[in-house]
Formats: C-alpha cells, structure tokens, sequence
C-alpha cells in the first residue's frame, strides 16, 4: 500500500517493486485478441454481416493492441502526484498501440500539471504515448493514448461536450483509417448521449470503428430475471440505455466481441470492492465494426490482484 510519508512528501515514483492499491487502478481487464489485435479492457472494478458502409478502399486490418481502462482520477494536483504516478506507470505497462481512458477528471489540473500528465505518459520508462483527452470537469472525462514510434496519428476528433464520449480519427503509416471513441456512458437515462454518438460517427466518416469504455449499462436487454449479464441485481442497471445501444450497433453495423465469440458465457466486469456484496454485472466492453471480426481471436476478463506491481 502507498504510504501517508510518501504522499505528504511528493516523492515521484521509481520503476521497481511498489505496489499500487486496487483502488488505483481498476479491477477487471478484458482482453481481446485478433490477427496480433488484442483489445484490453481495464475498469473499477453474432451477427457478422458485413457493412456495406466498407469499401475495400476503408477497410482495414491493422496489427495493433488496444486496452481500456477507468482511471479513477489522473488530476495530477501536486496532493496527489505521488499516487497519480503510479498510476501513470501501471497504465503505461500495458503497452498496448491504443488505450482507452475513462473518468480522467481533469479540472483542478493547471495548464503545467496537463503538461506535466502528457510528459509523463511520453517519457515514462515502459512505453510512451501521446495523450489525446476530453476531460476539463471535475467529474467523468474521457482520453485516448497513441502509442509512439508505430506509424499511428490522430487526423481529427471529436468531443463530446458533457465529456462522456471521445472519437478520434486515427490513420495508420499506410493511409488506413480507423475511429477510436472512448466511452464512459451517463449513469442516468440520457438518449442524447446515443444520438450524439450516432452524429460524430457520421461526421468522422465511413470508417471501421471500436468504441469501448465503461457504458454504465448491459449491452443484453433481457429482464433482470434472464439477463445474461447480470447476477443478483435486483434491476437491470439503465435498462433504457442498453435498448440504446442496441439501436446503436444496429444502424452502425457493431457488434459486441464478448457475446461473439461466447454468446452464452457468464462474467463480470463490475464486482463491488466490498466482497459481502454480491451484485455483478457486465458493464464494460468494447463494440466494434462488423467487417473487423475476421481477425478475432479470443477474448478474455483478467483480474488483477489487490495490488499490482509495478
């Protein structure tokens, strides 16, 4: 556990054997594999038609690695450097091409603390990143890591103006292109969410797309007693939203990576930190486009002990 002598003396982490507390960093990662694609996804914790939106001009099949995870907070205010450090270094070593960050809060940072949050992502001893962020509140934000030195860029983005949603246009050394939205969904009934979504896709153009974060919300819309999704929950969480989303994959051709490659499988994303609880439920999981699930491996949730050394 992080001692109170190191946070009252701001000490910068060193690379080596600390151990950062579970409620750090999330408890759950999900790992996704295609051709050498694996999609990891880290939080607090089969249809295949192939979209005529895809020409063969757009349609990719980039060798890359993504993760997701919630961030619990990266505001680098000096109260908390210590703590956010290694927080830095647990999510740079992952090391994966693309990583997708939910609730950064980011608004009590100064200009010179965000200077200093994307140096250290860039020039951390495990793998540098460019940090890409939608985050100015001091509540929920979203960002997006781009591996340097792999040939990747950003082209454009969009923000989501309640922060919970970020997409940037992402195009390769080849010319391909790819929309990379980082999501981290409303915990109340809020349609426009999905609908702004809907309009950044069509703005960003016909791309394939992965969208992935914490929804807030199941992706099945069964009722609680048959929700494949959800284990003794006396309601479905946002039971509205997962129709949403459903509306969501329909018009843009997505499908959810879990339920493709194991339909009937039972697993969790969310498990409250307090073990007498025993409420579950899998809020947590990546959509991507139709025409990306040729090069889809395996898929798999990777728990983390309660504390991760660095």
């Amino acid at each position: 556990m992080i001692k109170n002598s190191n946070l009252k003396k701001h000490r910068t982490p060193k690379p080596g054997n600390q151990l950062i507390p579970l409620a750090l960093l999330t408890a759950l990662a999900c790992l996704v594999y295609g051709a050498k694609t694996a999609v990891s996804h880290v939080n607090n914790g089969k249809t295949t038609e192939f979209s005529p939106n895809y020409t063969s001009d757009n349609y990719i099949s980039m060798d890359l690695e993504y993760a997701a995870l919630n961030c619990n907070s990266l505001n680098m205010s000096s109260a908390t450097k210590p703590a956010q450090m290694k927080k830095i270094y647990a999510i740079a070593k992952l090391k994966t091409d693309i990583i997708f960050l939910s609730d950064l809060r980011l608004s009590k940072s100064k200009h010179s603390d965000l200077k200093t949050l994307q140096s250290n992502f860039a020039t951390n001893p495990y793998c540098s990143y460019k940090l890409i962020h939608n985050s100015t509140k001091n509540k929920r934000g979203t960002g997006i890591l781009i591996k340097n030195g792999i040939g990747l860029s950003e082209i454009t983005r969009e923000s989501d103006p309640d922060e919970n949603f970020l997409a940037v246009l992402i195009e390769n050394s080849n010319g391909q292109k790819v929309i990379a939205v980082a999501i981290y969904g409303p915990n109340h009934n809020d349609a426009e969410f999905f609908n702004r979504i809907k309009i950044v896709l069509e703005t960003l153009g016909p791309y394939p797309t992965i969208i992935g974060g914490d929804w807030n919300c199941t992706y099945s819309t069964e009722s609680i007693n048959t929700n494949i999704d959800c284990c003794n929950m006396s309601t479905v969480p946002n039971a509205a939203h997962s129709l949403l989303l459903n509306n969501l994959c329909t018009d843009r051709n997505l499908t959810d990576l879990y339920r493709y490659l194991w339909p009937n499988k039972q697993e969790y994303t969310y498990i409250p930190r307090n073990k007498q609880n025993k409420n579950r439920s899998r809020i947590d999981f990546f959509k991507i486009s139709n025409c990306l699930l040729p090069n889809l491996k395996k898929i798999l949730y990777q728990s983390f002990s309660a504390q991760y050394k660095l």
